[in-house]
C-alpha cells in the first residue's frame, strides 16, 4: 500500500505505474509502453501464478509436478521470450529492458527473479534453466543485482526461505 497526500493506492503494477510516470521510469513510445505492460503481466504470471502454485501446494506430488512443469515446460518459454525481447530491444548494449532507460519493468523484472530465482536456496535448483534459455537476459539480471539495484537487495542470505 502506498499513500500519497492521502490517497491511499494498492496493487503493485498500479504502483509503480504511479511512481514510473512521478520519477521518469516510463517511455512514450507505444511500443515502448507494450514491452513495459508486456514485462509486468509475464513477469506477474510467471512469479505470482506458476510459482505460487509450486510454492505453495501442500501435496507433495502436485507439487512435483508443478516443479517439473515450471522447469521444463513454462521457464524456458517465458525466458526464451525475455531473451529474444531483450536482445531486438539492444538490451545487451544499453543494459535496459525498453528504450535503453530505466524503467518500472527493470523494478519488477530484476526483483521478482532475485526474490523468487535467485536466492541462494533455490539458485541451484533454477539457475541452470535460466542461464540455459536465456543467458544475455541473465548476464542483465546479474548485473542489475549486483551493481545498479544492489543496495535494494541487501544481504540476500536473510531472505525468506522458499527452498526448491
Amino acid at each position: 500500500i502506498l499513500e500519497v497526500d492521502g490517497y491511499r493506492m494498492n496493487q503493485e503494477d498500479a504502483i509503480l505505474q504511479f511512481l514510473g510516470s512521478r520519477h521518469g521510469l516510463l517511455v512514450h513510445d507505444a511500443i515502448g509502453r507494450y514491452l513495459i505492460g508486456y514485462y509486468l503481466a509475464a513477469t506477474e504470471d510467471i512469479f505470482k501464478v506458476l510459482y505460487g502454485k509450486y510454492l505453495f501446494s501442500q501435496d507433495e506430488e502436485e507439487k512435483k509436478a508443478t516443479k517439473a512443469d515450471l522447469l521444463v515446460n513454462q521457464l524456458p518459454l517465458y525466458l526464451a521470450d525475455f531473451e529474444k525481447k531483450f536482445l531486438e530491444q539492444k538490451g545487451d548494449q544499453t543494459g535496459w529492458l525498453v528504450g535503453g532507460k530505466a524503467t518500472i519493468a527493470d523494478i519488477k523484472v530484476v526483483t521478482n527473479l532475485n526474490t523468487f530465482f535467485l536466492h541462494p536456496d533455490r539458485k541451484a535448483c533454477f539457475y541452470p534453466v535460466l542461464i540455459k534459455h536465456a543467458p544475455q537476459f541473465m548476464k542483465y539480471v546479474e548485473n542489475k543485482i549486483s551493481g545498479d539495484f544492489a543496495r535494494f537487495f541487501g544481504d540476500s542470505t536473510k531472505r525468506a526461505d522458499y527452498s526448491c
